[in-house]
């Protein structure tokens, strides 16, 4: 019976050489130059074979064996050093510190390392550790690797885990300045910055966005963000706040409608699904899927609406109501959830904050279509209500403000926003 040992260095050398071939396959330089490689010593191989003094069979055989055994080792350290074998050794050390092994004891292997200033991305073959075990180990991955995950994939099999991350240990504390060249065309809005770029949010695709997180995570402050966003890309915005907008400056006053209490709301709900109807009735009329293509061949005059609110428990938590308020709120939750529900073809859209976002605050029909989500800083309960899972507790640093997790386990910082960035931002378009 063969040892394991054996099985698993036999695995770990197959592996290095389809990476090498891999890489080759890539880089025709490399394969150039490797060709020269081998053809020279072809035919150095060649001359010193016919120019040498040989007496007999055995040593005839002798000599083709130093020639072979001289041309493998050559090919062995090419292989080990262009396919990534001193990475890969050092890539094992850090897998041991923290036992990230499958059954039979075999470690990943690194296939290929590329980077491009800071961002680095490795490909492993994964060794048989299935996807979910890379995905709850991600902080022991980081501080092992040196690396700040951004995302986890696997490649054209199960078998190809892709780490993409920054090298190093990124700065989540540090503010981001907002910078009006950020701002993205059509219907896209930034979310943030993760630590592989600039991250956006389509309406066209996430047409509603829930964010949550515990007091002094930085959802107003995200909120402001997509307000701001919004205002400048001419979308007709409402916001629900019963801080009386006091967070606000009278630039942001003057650019979106606010709303300061429930009935006030209601009835400012009642006119935006009353114009969702519309616009449904209009778009079947002319045969147009969604508020792009009607406005792109049909009427290209009509606004996206952008219903937000800061604190939704404010809005639709009935506790300690009487009846008349509780059904002031049951029908703020029905035009909510008709929005969440039909708003995205027409081009009306929810972008809601919550500390909590309980059944007794967002019923299951509205949260089901919050299909854009991210969760600041967090215990387990609270990053399970908002992303089934319990990433931002484990992900998000407890001194963390501004970070968020999004729905695929995107980690992003937002941006700090002031008053001023509005004004800034609506002259840099008109400029």
């Amino acid at each position: 019976m063969i040892p394991q040992e054996t099985i698993n260095s036999f695995h770990s050398i197959r592996i290095r050489i389809y990476s090498f071939i891999d890489l080759l396959r890539h880089n025709l330089q490399l394969l150039k130059y490797y060709l020269l490689m081998n053809s020279a010593y072809l035919l150095l191989s060649i001359y010193i074979y016919n120019t040498a003094d040989i007496g007999s069979t055995l040593d005839k055989i002798s000599l083709k064996g130093r020639i072979i055994t001289i041309w493998l080792l050559i090919n062995a350290l090419i292989i080990f050093l262009f396919g990534y074998g001193i990475q890969n050794l050092n890539c094992k050390k850090a897998f041991e510190k923290i036992g990230f092994k499958n059954k039979v004891d075999v470690y990943p292997i690194l296939i290929k390392k590329t980077t491009c200033n800071n961002s680095v991305t490795l490909t492993f073959h994964s060794s048989g550790i299935p996807y979910d075990i890379w995905e709850d180990n991600i902080l022991k991955l980081e501080n092992v690797l040196n690396v700040t995950i951004s995302e986890i994939t696997t490649g054209n099999s199960d078998a190809i885990i892709i780490i993409k991350g920054y090298s190093g240990k990124y700065n989540w504390n540090k503010p981001i300045a907002w910078d009006a060249t950020y701002l993205p065309a059509d219907s896209e809005l930034i979310v943030g910055q993760s630590v592989g770029g600039n991250l956006y949010c389509d309406l066209n695709t996430y047409a509603h966005i829930l964010i949550g997180g515990m007091t002094g995570s930085g959802k107003t402050i995200l909120l402001k963000q997509f307000v701001l966003q919004c205002i400048v890309k001419k979308y007709q915005v409402y916001i629900a706040d019963f801080k009386q907008g006091v967070d606000y400056s009278n630039t942001w006053r003057n650019k979106c409608t606010f709303l300061t209490n429930r009935n006030v709301v209601l009835n400012h709900l009642k006119a935006i699904t009353k114009e969702l109807d519309n616009r449904l009735a209009l778009f079947s009329k002319y045969n147009c899927k969604d508020i792009d293509s009607f406005n792109q061949f049909i009427d290209g005059d009509i606004d996206r609406i952008i219903f937000a609110c800061d604190e939704l428990a404010e809005l639709l938590d009935t506790t300690g109501m009487d009846k008349e308020e509780k059904s002031v709120v049951k029908e703020i939750e029905g035009n909510i959830s008709k929005i969440a529900r039909l708003g995205r073809a027409v081009g009306i859209h929810l972008i809601l904050a919550t500390q909590r976002p309980d059944a007794d605050v967002l019923n299951g029909q509205i949260k089901s279509n919050m299909t854009y989500r991210l969760c600041g800083r967090s215990n387990e309960v609270l990053s399970r209500i908002i992303l089934d899972s319990t990433d931002a507790a484990k992900l998000i640093p407890n001194d963390a403000k501004g970070v968020f997790i999004n729905q695929d386990g995107i980690r992003i910082k937002g941006f700090n926003i002031h008053n001023d960035d509005l004004e800034i931002s609506l002259n840099a378009t008109v400029n």
